[in-house]
């Protein structure tokens, strides 16, 4: 049965992984509060855990361009899943602080790589209707506007923050073992031409990609543009609070924001 529908399970399991990574990747700004009260955060500290999760994505994404062609897609997409249910889980337990910033680094590794292979893997699958692509990255946008959400009604009725990553964890280890069934069936039907995981790419390649067609000038807008949505993700809810005093308007106006970047994704593709 799976082996017959391969191309549309791998396609619901890429798109899916993307959206409950979202309920991960929104948690940062969602218990920013929480995390400087109970680490007694001050100043720049209060960003640190963010730090770790760009910066061990980023680190993910680049060493991702040298394992490209010499580890299979799919099995990167189910590794990272696997990871990402690790750090959800250490962070219920409101570990240490060190703890909390290697969990988080964990995380962006796991949100690096996913990104990377998961994109490639979907274009493989479908190299001629991009438009699923897009529909991957407006479920992530989807799940950020809904977490922030559930984490109030969570929040509202009881639930320690730090259980909410619980809850997490749980939705990632159902999805993960699905997927393990899924790769088990076989490999996701590519349909290049081509068989792009013999594709490989060095370090070398990259300032090659930089000097061509003003690549340079689109990964200085890319870079900007980051650091506004990061600003946005980590802090607007922590600013409703503070200087509006209201923690629920803060879970709108980041849902707000996520609202706008999901309708995006998935009008400008059609």
């Amino acid at each position: 049965m799976i082996k017959k529908h391969l191309t549309g399970f791998y396609t619901a399991m890429l798109i899916l992984t993307l959206f409950l990574y979202s309920l991960s990747y929104s948690t940062q700004g969602f218990f920013l509060s929480n995390f400087i009260e109970k680490y007694d955060l001050k100043a720049s500290a209060q960003g640190i855990a963010m730090i770790s999760q760009s910066a061990f994505s980023v680190i993910a994404i680049i060493s991702m361009m040298i394992v490209t062609g010499r580890m299979q897609k799919h099995i990167i997409v189910l590794f990272t899943l696997i990871l990402s249910c690790v750090a959800m889980f250490g962070l219920s337990f409101a570990p240490t602080f060190s703890l909390m910033i290697i969990f988080y680094g964990m995380f962006g590794i796991s949100l690096g790589s996913m990104d990377t292979a998961g994109n490639a893997l979907m274009i493989d699958i479908h190299p001629k209707s991009p438009v699923r692509l897009n529909d991957m990255h407006s479920l992530f946008g989807f799940g950020n506007i809904i977490a922030p959400l559930i984490y109030q009604f969570l929040i509202s009725i009881g639930i320690p923050w730090n259980r909410v990553f619980l809850f997490i964890f749980i939705a990632q280890a159902l999805l993960a073992s699905v997927f393990i069934i899924v790769v088990r069936s076989g490999n996701p039907p590519v349909e290049n031409t081509k068989d792009t995981d013999k594709i490989k790419f060095t370090l070398k390649d990259i300032p090659l990609y930089l000097k061509s067609n003003g690549s340079i000038l689109l990964f200085t807008s890319l870079f900007f543009y980051a650091m506004h949505q990061i600003g946005v993700v980590l802090w607007i809810r922590r600013y409703f609070e503070v200087e509006m005093g209201s923690g629920q308007m803060g879970a709108l106006a980041l849902s707000a924001f996520w609202l706008g970047t999901a309708v995006s994704r998935a009008l400008l593709p059609r």
